[in-house]
């Protein structure tokens, strides 16, 4: 068991931060790539609406009814806050295509934060009239708090729980908090009343199972409702972070980093910052980007591929996306989490999307053509990233590798005419080119915007 320290001035100096910078006085690189957060994450959720079982998920809440506080992202729809966070994170982490992945200097550490800090953010905003300039000083300062619990402590999968929802719940309540006018005090009993509900393992991606993206839902809705809780007198731990039981005693593998909490607060604003351009886990981005190489490099027919190998590090073959492609109750899931089966895909098509997880459609058809002669084995010692080799019917053995992706933000990876694309391929299939282009450039001016009301999503 970690040992207890006391991080209550570590958390009162970042809560008396985010509850009093002024939106003005926060960093313009800070301002714009929240901005750029919020557009990935509301485009995810666009394309989200059509996955398997999320209109379930929102016929239930519609009939649970209540007092209608904020949008459902896409449609005509509001609900309370609490239930409209949920079903937009639930949204958004459908095709697990949203922004991820914390960069702390020149460290890049697995991260899903936006899909519910964002959310979250969206409907307290929403529900409380908050201005688009409120609404971005509110996300730069709950992702910088999710961020730096991260880095602070390290994930691991080891321990089993699901970083999307261990991590971001507490960066969401800040959101919150600030935007429901919360004082010091309220905010950190609603952090403390946030750790009291996180949950969620990551046995869901080796099962195949929809949890994989309750979680965040489950972790927005609890954080609002922390906050709105505290805002009505309910009081949480004492030092929710580093209690003998608290935050990192009991999520994480302990506070090895504690000056993180503390490193240049007010100047520098940690959060995650690649914008993926695959629909599919992180870990089979390497993968895919490789594949991508082969296809567009080589001239060869895929229905001739007899066989197909995914190289890995050797520390990763023990990965929840190290499985057997067999489709379970919940094939969606089995796919997205599968070094094989994006891969498959991009060499087919050129392009990894959502349509490619759809049952009945095309895409769920032709991702499955190799899978059934495809292997995972590990890379030599040594090496990153990963390697595709396809062996041919005509003889020929080609291979390609990749060990840096695209997008990797150190690298200068954001790209907003892809960013754009990324957009425009979820949202116009259900709302057109034109209502498309409207809710862009909302977005683009949300800063302006007197009322987040007057965003067109």
């Amino acid at each position: 068991m970690t040992a207890p320290v006391d991080l209550r001035p570590a958390l009162t100096a970042l809560v008396d931060h985010a509850l009093s910078v002024r939106p003005e006085d926060l960093p313009r690189e800070a301002l714009e790539a929240a901005k750029a957060r919020l557009t990935d994450v509301v485009g995810c959720a666009l394309g989200g609406i059509r996955a398997d079982g999320n209109a379930g998920l929102l016929d239930l809440m519609l009939a649970q009814g209540g007092a209608g506080q904020a949008r459902v992202i896409g449609t005509p729809h509001r609900l309370p806050a609490i239930n409209a966070a949920m079903v937009n994170a639930v949204f958004a982490r459908s095709f697990d295509y949203e922004v991820m992945t914390v960069r702390y200097h020149d460290e890049l550490i697995p991260s899903h934060h936006a899909g519910t800090t964002i959310p979250t953010a969206l409907a307290a905003a929403d529900h409380v009239g908050a201005s688009g300039a409120e609404l971005l000083a509110a996300i730069v300062v709950g992702d910088d708090l999710a961020a730096r619990l991260l880095i602070a402590s390290g994930l691991d999968f080891g321990q089993g729980w699901d970083g999307s929802s261990v991590y971001s719940a507490p960066g969401a309540a800040l959101a919150a908090a600030r935007l429901y006018g919360l004082d010091r005090d309220q905010t950190i009993h609603a952090i403390g009343l946030t750790v009291a509900q996180i949950s969620h393992t990551i046995q869901d991606l080796y099962d195949g199972a929809m949890g994989f993206k309750l979680s965040q839902g489950t972790a927005a809705r609890n954080a609002l409702t922390a906050v709105e809780l505290a805002r009505a007198g309910w009081v949480g731990m004492t030092d929710p972070l580093g209690a003998r039981f608290g935050f990192f005693a009991t999520y994480t593998a302990g506070c090895s980093r504690p000056e993180v909490l503390g490193e240049a607060l007010g100047s520098a604003y940690f959060a995650e910052a690649h914008f993926k351009r695959y629909s599919s886990c992180m870990a089979t981005h390497n993968g895919i980007e490789a594949a991508l190489a082969l296809y567009e490099a080589h001239d060869f027919d895929p229905a001739t591929i007899e066989r197909l190998t995914v190289r890995v590090p050797a520390a990763r073959m023990g990965n929840f996306c190290n499985k057997p492609f067999a489709p379970r109750a919940f094939p969606h899931c089995d796919a997205i989490f599968s070094y094989t089966f994006p891969v498959s895909i991009a060499l087919q098509t050129g392009s990894v999307q959502p349509d490619a997880y759809l049952r009945g459609a095309e895409g769920w058809a032709v991702g499955q053509r190799l899978t059934d002669r495809a292997t995972v084995a590990p890379l030599p010692e040594g090496r990153i990233g990963a390697e595709v080799e396809i062996a041919l019917a005509d003889g020929r053995v080609l291979s390609a590798a990749n060990d840096r992706l695209a997008a990797d933000p150190r690298f200068g990876g954001y790209d907003p005419v892809i960013a754009s694309a990324k957009f425009r391929g979820q949202a116009e299939p259900r709302h057109g080119a034109a209502r498309t282009s409207d809710m862009l450039a909302s977005l683009e001016a949300v800063e302006a915007a007197s009322s987040v009301a007057e965003l067109a999503v």
